[in-house]
């Protein structure tokens, strides 16, 4: 054999043991990786809120503990196949907590088919068993399976029930993990007289979503005392009118340090959508704070929720501008309880007043846009009716707080630890009317008051509103069809191009 081609034959192994070697090493490299990347715990969250990573509230509570929290999460093997990724997205964000914790975080996971007695241990705990639907032998069948979280601190225990979106996980893994090292939870006091709503009658949601973090107790201002230990007192739609006594009871509760919040309506409007001026009172205690609430309604021509009515045998859905849909721009960016919310509708609002001492401060926490205007008792509310612009329009406020030196409305001295919240709408917590937009930024008030705020950020960083902002109708159309057949008209057009261009290059060659 010739020496050259025996060299070449030499080059050619050698290359090929090169590309063998260069594998080997790649391979290994990634493997090294791999590893290390177990080791090391590091996530990218590129979303806009951050809603696949834990927020610093979160961690600061982590890192803050100073003694072991177990967290057990029961999960059973034969759930549905949607929610394999629902389980691994708790054990992404529980892997968070421990790394943080500084070790004093621990997760178990555990098959509830592995204990003795699953039903009575887990019943205990408060995790109960839920009913799904499950494909076999070509025909669905009930089961029965547990997606439930205890977290456990010595002798307290805060289960997290039923687990089915990781929505909110973070908000009630850190609530839970509070509720459990904290010695006692806050008091909240919800008047229940004069006609206000009370847990048993429309505040029942939003009481539920209260007794995950507070105790909650009901007053009666004709007959209880307002306890010193409540941090705040909430008075949810009151019709009646109040007593000097009783108004004079919770001015000295804000005097005192406590916190007031008021949902108050100046007009009610009655089945039939027939306003009637409100009979309550209240002008007389808020306007030693620096606020009124006016006897009228705010209309919306620019920002507009939907509403469902009855028309004899027939329902329908409308925008309706006494629906007042406050969006993102129409917060107060500067105050946590609602720097963060994307939007909140409340139903039928009174417009809201402000005149500024001196000494307290008063900031305004949601508004209208200047395409508003109000009515009174004497408007025509119905859906039916003409509801177009009367007058001029201009931007209502329909929130405010006070806080500062606030001096009482009665001579009972002053304070500068009590805060006020005025919202002119109280629907907007009511059961037939909350969502779980009105929820949170309810929440967010008592919060904001009650916890100093540490809460709001975990809760308002959820993904609430992403509609397609300011389109006309033509203009939500052209973007429906430019989504459905957009993409296979690019690729068409992509095709055509390179077949024109490949074969004006083969015609070129060929004259060549």
């Amino acid at each position: 054999m010739d020496f050259k081609k025996k060299i070449k034959i030499w080059s050619q192994k050698l290359s090929r043991g090169d590309v063998v070697i260069t594998i080997i090493l790649v391979l290994g490299i990634l493997g090294v990786i791999n590893f290390l990347s177990y080791q090391i715990f590091w996530r990218a969250d590129l979303t806009q809120n951050n809603i696949y990573s834990i927020s610093e509230v979160s961690r600061e509570t982590a890192q803050n503990l100073d003694d072991l929290v177990k967290i057990k999460v029961y999960f059973s093997d034969n759930l549905p196949n949607r929610y394999i990724n629902l389980k691994q997205n708790v054990s992404d964000i529980l892997k968070e907590y421990v790394q943080y914790s500084d070790g004093n975080i621990k997760v178990e996971n555990i098959n509830p088919q592995d204990l003795e007695n699953a039903q009575r241990e887990l019943s205990t705990l408060g995790i109960p068993a839920v009913q799904f639907n499950v494909l076999k032998n070509d025909s669905y069948q009930v089961s029965k399976g547990y997606m439930g979280i205890s977290v456990q601190y010595g002798d307290n225990s805060e289960a997290i029930p039923v687990i089915k979106s990781s929505q909110d996980l973070e908000y009630k893994i850190t609530t839970a993990i509070k509720k459990v090292v904290q010695e006692e939870s806050p008091l909240i006091g919800i008047v229940s007289s004069h006609g206000c709503l009370s847990p048993d009658s429309g505040l029942q949601s939003f009481s539920e979503k209260l007794q995950e973090i507070y105790q909650i107790r009901e007053v009666d201002l004709a007959s209880d005392k307002i306890s010193q230990n409540m941090r705040t007192l909430l008075l949810a739609g009151p019709t009646e009118k109040f007593n000097k006594e009783e108004l004079e009871k919770i001015d000295k509760f804000v005097m005192e340090g406590g916190s007031l919040i008021v949902l108050a309506d100046g007009i009610d409007i009655k089945s039939g959508v027939t306003p009637e001026n409100n009979k309550t009172n209240l002008n007389e205690l808020l306007s030693g704070y620096g606020l009124k609430l006016n006897h009228n309604i705010v209309l919306d021509a620019e920002s507009q929720g939907r509403v469902s009515f009855n028309s004899g045998f027939m329902s329908f859905s409308t925008p309706y501008p006494a629906w007042v849909k406050i969006k993102k721009s129409n917060f107060n960016k500067e105050n946590p309880a609602v720097a963060d919310l994307e939007s909140t509708v409340l139903p039928w609002p009174s417009s809201l007043e402000a005149s500024s001492s001196a000494e307290s401060k008063i900031e305004s926490l949601a508004w209208t846009t200047e395409s508003a205007w109000t009515g009174d008792k004497n408007y025509d509310f119905r859906p039916s009716s003409d509801l177009t612009p009367r007058g001029i329009t201009q931007k209502y406020n329909l929130a405010f707080l006070v806080k500062g030196k606030i001096n009482s409305a009665f001579g009972q001295g002053s304070t500068e630890q009590g805060r006020v919240i005025l919202v002119g709408d109280s629907d907007f917590v009511n059961k037939n009317y909350s969502n779980r937009e009105n929820l949170l930024l309810a929440q967010n008030l008592v919060d904001s008051l009650s916890l100093d705020s540490d809460l709001i950020k975990i809760r308002s960083k959820q993904t609430t509103d992403r509609s397609i902002k300011d389109l006309s109708a033509s203009g939500k159309q052209t973007v429906k069809y430019l989504n459905i057949f957009g993409m296979a008209v690019l690729v068409v057009v992509f095709g055509l191009l390179r077949y024109f261009l490949r074969k004006r290059k083969k015609n070129t060659t060929k004259l060549e």
